[in-house]
């Protein structure tokens, strides 16, 4: 298993600052944002330079989260092609420095079900054929209520059409939580597709993206299903921005080597 924390938490300050301020902190790796002037994705010059310094912090970068403002379900086409070309810029960015895994949700408001479930599988015919081509797994996270791709119902749906794909799914604890849903209830049957975690908590209201235990998640259940899955992918800690983010990464930390060990057996 292993400990990432998504850079949602840094975001006043550029990926360079972070990387340097972040360098021999306890942890794994981040997942990348891409998100402007945080980091721009855009900008071939920035990407080679990441690259390099986050080689030379010793910092890994297993993950990117595709950027905000697309709609790989939307039924308009011009918007479903954008969207679909920023997805595949993003898998060619993770092939460049090294990432494994490219997030991506799969769409936004419901408002044509079915159609948006046609459109969205129209562009996962093309982001997955683009993203075995560059040897990157495409990870597909349960969205807010009320978006395409928001019940672990229709996520297995989706997932069981490219089994032999080259994706997985990202388990988002915030948004699920949102549902008032159990969560070893929804980890069980989704255990061989879960590679990567985003932990966070809130109060069942909205997406607070806050600290585990400062919320209503139910965590213990939450433990108990990842322990029955024998769950060795990625928690990754997706936290609301903080100005002074260092006791936060320390914090983080601190669950992580609790939580490790009662999932190894150790307490």
């Amino acid at each position: 298993m292993k400990l990432s924390i998504s850079t949602t938490l840094f975001y006043g300050d550029h990926i360079f600052d972070v990387l340097l301020a972040l360098k021999g902190l306890s942890f794994d790796g981040l997942e990348l944002r891409l998100k402007e002037p945080h980091f721009d994705h855009n900008e071939d010059r920035e990407i080679k330079e990441l690259g390099k310094r986050a080689k030379s912090a010793k910092i890994k970068i297993y993950s990117l989260h595709a950027p905000s403002g697309i709609d790989l379900s939307s039924v308009n086409e011009w918007d479903r092609v954008r969207s679909v070309r920023e997805v595949e810029k993003a898998v060619v960015i993770a092939n460049r420095i090294g990432a494994d895994y490219v997030i991506i949700h799969p769409g936004e408001g419901r408002s044509e079900g079915e159609k948006q479930l046609r459109m969205f599988k129209n562009s996962m015919d093309e982001i997955v054929e683009f993203a075995e081509d560059w040897g990157t797994l495409i990870l597909i996270e349960n969205t807010l209520p009320g978006r395409i791709g928001d019940t672990p119902e229709e996520i297995v749906t989706i997932l069981k059409m490219y089994e032999k794909s080259n994706i997985g799914f990202c388990l988002d604890t915030s948004h699920l939580n949102l549902l008032g849903l159990k969560m070893s209830d929804i980890i069980e049957p989704l255990g061989n597709y879960i590679k990567e975690v985003h932990v966070s908590d809130n109060q069942g209201k909205k997406d607070d993206h806050t600290l585990p235990y400062e919320g209503n998640v139910d965590w213990e259940d939450f433990l108990k299903g990842l322990k029955d899955i024998r769950f060795d992918g990625t928690l990754c800690f997706e936290l609301m921005p903080e100005a002074d983010y260092i006791p936060v990464v320390k914090k983080i930390g601190e669950i992580y080597r609790t939580w490790e060990k009662v999932l190894t057996n150790e307490v």
